[in-house]
């Protein structure tokens, strides 16, 4: 015999072996139950990808849609922006050639600095200022929209509030309610 036997054959052959394990399967009562419970979790999950999230996103979609056809900006707002933006660019094609000579310039490059500073600060930048204006005016008609389709919902019985009950949704939140289902109910009934 080779050495390895030798290490092993105190530990091997010992005893007289009965098999008392069957290996088979069998059913245990709770089976079936957890089997019907991973077959509705199947449906809920195929309702809901299916056909819920197409319902869901058309509604999305007609409800920023509705927001958008419907915004308004300022002419002079976005065309001082614009103006800004334009601005800028040529600070920056400035700041850029003035750049190859640091030596000769650095007062003429620390004034463009300053230029731009002055346009993109975020604290008191002047794009900074007119972004956050008009971003507001969406989020404003955006709002607008919702507590529109609120009202409209409402009358038919659907209610928006938060899930705990206390508080009531207000403009585009009104999409994250249980009431979302009351829509899609009178929407595509």
């Amino acid at each position: 015999m080779n050495k390895a036997d030798s290490v092993f054959s105190n530990f091997t052959n010992q005893y007289s072996l009965s098999k008392t394990l069957k290996f088979e399967l069998k059913p245990h009562p709770l089976t079936k139950s957890l089997v019907e419970v991973v077959n509705k979790d199947k449906e809920i999950d195929r309702l809901s990808t299916k056909e819920m999230k197409p319902m869901l996103d058309a509604l999305h979609e007609k409800f920023i849609t509705e927001s958008l056809e419907k915004m308004i900006f300022s002419i002079s707002d976005l065309e001082q922006l614009e103006r800004h933006l334009d601005d800028l660019k040529v600070l920056r094609q400035k700041l850029k050639n003035l750049n190859n000579n640091k030596d000769k310039k650095k007062k003429e490059i620390d004034s463009i600095q300053k230029e731009i500073k002055n346009l993109e600060d975020k604290k008191s930048g002047k794009i900074p200022k007119l972004q956050q204006k008009l971003r507001q005016v969406i989020v404003d008609q955006i709002n607008e929209i919702g507590d529109e389709w609120k009202e409209i919902y409402t009358k038919e019985g659907i209610k928006f509030e938060k899930d705990n009950g206390n508080k009531k949704k207000q403009g585009y939140e009104m999409l994250t309610t249980k009431g979302v289902l009351g829509i899609l109910k009178s929407e595509y009934s």
